[in-house]
């Protein structure tokens, strides 16, 4: 590998973190029983990938087995796609982060360097309009501006995603992998007639706390005394359903049985200790 090859910058920058303390876990490898993989190594991937614009899980699977500067990066290590996946997906949190401060450092640095030729410009042409840099120097300020709003948010919601401009997108829904930042859209319909009766865009990320707020104003839509609201198990809270009650509502939402949901439906007998003589 040539002495001032890129590559060669990435491990050196990657061995001088503190890995641990910027909150990288070590990833387990697909095939049991194998031992896991040093997080320094898959972040050097991961920032090959990015520098060379080599996105996909699968393409950095392939670079590893035939891209001969990522077989010198990882000492010949090869993880397959699934580790790479979700090394990605685990510590978004640190490499979110990581983007924002090396984004901010870039601009910190030009913002000097345009500092440092309006002064020269001033010391040449005292009497000059502001030139070109000055405007550029107002828009490198704010960009920062708005760097520093999203690591802020991202610290004051516990977040490590964040779409610009689409601040209030979460991941929503359950299940294996990560989920895209999205919003959670909510409609009451007429049984009879299928007309939307509400509707309302929210960043809950599943639908435990909309069944009240949502029958409520439906009630209020219809301008009626009372309501028999039906909604899936999705809505089923204790809560909502006596609030529900307390404004004339009818909720009708099956209990989500999250425990033993596959029992025989017996008691079960609890050990009583003996009293002591």
């Amino acid at each position: 590998m040539a002495r001032d090859a890129p590559v060669r910058v990435i491990d050196a920058f990657v061995d001088g973190l503190d890995v641990r303390g910027l909150g990288f876990g070590r990833s387990e490898p697909a095939t049991t029983g194998r031992p896991p993989y040093d997080p320094r190594d898959l972040l050097k991937l991961y920032l090959y990938g990015y520098l060379n614009e080599v996105r996909s899980s699968r393409r950095l699977e392939r670079e590893c087995l035939c891209n001969v500067e990522v077989m010198w990066l990882l000492r010949r290590l090869a993880p397959d796609f699934k580790t790479i996946a979700d090394f990605r997906r685990d510590n978004s949190a640190p490499i979110v982060e990581r983007e924002i401060a090396e984004e901010a450092g870039q601009l910190d640095r030009r913002i000097a360097e345009y500092l440092s030729d309006l002064d020269k410009n001033d010391l040449q042409e005292p009497d000059e309009a502001p030139s070109a840099t000055t405007a550029a120097l107002e828009v490198l300020r704010a960009r920062r501006a708005e760097l520093d709003h999203l690591a802020a948010k991202l610290d004051a919601d516990e977040r490590n995603t964040l779409v610009e401009g689409e601040p209030d997108a979460r991941p929503m829904g359950i299940g294996k992998g990560p989920k895209p930042p999205s919003y959670n859209m909510q409609t009451a319909v007429d049984v009879d007639t299928g007309l939307i009766l509400h509707h309302e865009v929210t960043d809950e990320p599943n639908d435990t706390r909309q069944l009240y707020p949502m029958a409520k104003a439906t009630k209020d839509t219809l301008g009626v005394a009372s309501l028999t609201v039906v909604a899936d198990a999705g809505y089923s809270s204790g809560t909502a359903a006596a609030a529900c009650e307390a404004e004339g509502i009818t909720a009708c939402a099956p209990t989500n049985r999250t425990v033993n949901s596959q029992g025989a439906g017996g008691s079960c007998a609890r050990s009583q200790a003996g009293d002591a003589s």
